[in-house]
């Protein structure tokens, strides 16, 4: 109970990402807060999976998070209302993430 309540606490910032906050924990902990807490799942990725796009269609949420080699993983930016109006190729492509594959 105390590791859900946890993992909720960290996951807040994630919804001021539009002012620029990002969120980074482990990726087991972050896949584990979509998944739980917004009930999104991976609906897209990058060729090397370095970067995953996550939704909840029915809710109309996304997030897009970047994973790094060291099992650390960073919201890149999330939304609601679906994609606004881009694809899922559209918002990955709008984000170049070569210095995490290394963090």
């Amino acid at each position: 109970m105390f590791k859900r309540v946890f993992i909720a606490a960290l996951f807040v910032p994630t919804l001021a990402l539009a002012q620029g906050a990002s969120t980074c924990m482990t990726a087991e902990e972050l896949d584990a807060g979509l998944i739980d807490w917004y009930g999104e799942r991976p609906v897209e990725s990058s060729e090397d999976g370095s970067m995953v796009l996550w939704q909840n269609e029915e809710a109309g949420t996304w997030t897009l998070v970047a994973y790094r080699s060291s099992g650390m993983a960073c919201t890149l930016d999330s939304g609601s209302s679906a994609l606004a109006g881009r694809d899922a190729e559209q918002i990955m492509a709008s984000y170049a993430v070569p210095a995490l594959h290394g963090s």
